[in-house]
């Protein structure tokens, strides 16, 4: 089982790597969350999961702990959409970053690209926040700012596709079961 957030996932006999935990963290790079080998491609994979933390809230007792919750979920929504709707490609360009440099982290450790690699982007938000049209949006940015990396050599590396998910249909596409862990 690996946790982001308050999901925790898993990813079942695949060969995991969690970039953003104590001891794998390059300074200098930014990283997703998750890169996952399957039997037929190579998942990278970043988590941004706004909505649960929105239900942590609702199922918190302790005044002082949903205020403090509140008070992040607020300045987290605030930051990401502005930064979204001020500029999609800014918000795109961050996301893609990631994307970006993760690959080169796998790249210079000598790993050997033999599958295709997908981009994916779980994104929990309520519809009320972020609209379909704004989702297509940040989709349309992001596949426009993601590497081909198709002139490297001597390792290729076979770009799949990008896409946007929320967490239910991520866990039903891929066959990776995912659960929401709400207590401490």
């Amino acid at each position: 089982m690996y946790k982001e957030g308050l999901y925790e996932f898993d990813f079942k006999n695949c060969e995991c790597e969690k970039f953003d935990q104590k001891g794998n963290i390059v300074h200098g790079l930014s990283a997703v969350d998750f890169v996952v080998e399957t039997d037929t491609h190579v998942l990278f994979i970043e988590v941004k999961d706004y909505d649960t933390l929105k239900k942590k809230i609702e199922n918190t007792e302790d005044g002082k702990e949903k205020e403090d919750l509140s008070q992040h979920y607020r300045n987290r929504i605030k930051e990401d959409l502005k930064k979204f709707r001020l500029n999609v490609h800014l918000f795109a360009e961050d996301l893609s970053r990631k994307f970006k440099d993760s690959i080169l982290r796998k790249y210079v450790s000598g790993y050997k690209f033999e599958k295709p690699v997908i981009y994916i982007l779980i994104l929990e938000i309520d519809s009320d926040s972020f609209a379909a049209k704004e989702r297509n949006e940040l989709r349309l940015a992001i596949v426009r700012n993601i590497p081909t990396f198709s002139t490297i050599q001597p390792r290729q590396i076979e770009m799949g596709n990008f896409e946007l998910l929320d967490i239910e249909a991520f866990s039903e596409k891929y066959n990776f079961p995912v659960c929401l862990c709400l207590e401490k």
